[in-house]
């Protein structure tokens, strides 16, 4: 698809809170979403990920909405699999953060590193989620509190 169809159409699902189930296919469409989940989280995003890739998290559309919604007080919790994650510019940038203005950057517990997914929820209502970490590809809806709550209280009971 279309690199600027896939950011609009991924725009419009987000400002209109759509209950949409909907897949990112690759790294950049990735990218695409989790600059839109950034923006779209009024109050917190919790995301456990393998290394956050360079290529997802490191692009300065990411890392401008991060700054973005820090600034609006949104609560980030990142939990890493891969100490790799340590040398991302997403870690670089945010690990000074890190205990200030809700931004927690920790690496999973031992027992949690080798999980096969990756996944992100935001405000108890919009998720991606990874069920292979080597694909990059991703079901994500920006409203679906039942799923999204499930993967949250894995998050939050696992990983906090």
């Amino acid at each position: 698809m279309n690199p600027l169809i896939y950011r609009t159409n991924v725009e419009t699902l987000s400002e209109n809170k759509s209950d949409a189930i909907f897949h990112n296919r690759s790294a950049f469409h990735a990218e695409i979403v989790y600059e839109a989940l950034f923006d779209y989280a009024k109050s917190s995003i919790n995301i456990f990920c393998e290394s956050l890739d360079d290529r997802v998290f490191g692009s300065d559309r990411v890392l401008k909405a991060t700054t973005r919604a820090i600034q609006r007080s949104v609560r980030i919790s990142v939990i890493y699999q891969d100490r790799s994650a340590e040398d991302s510019r997403f870690f670089k940038k945010f690990n000074n953060y890190n205990g200030l203005h809700k931004v927690s950057l920790k690496f999973a517990p031992e027992h949690l590193r080798e999980q096969a997914g990756n996944f992100a929820v935001v405000d108890s209502r919009a998720f991606r989620l990874e069920p292979d970490k080597s694909t990059c590809e991703a079901f994500v809806s920006f409203n679906r509190p039942a799923l999204a709550e499930e993967l949250e209280h894995f998050f939050k009971k696992n990983l906090t």
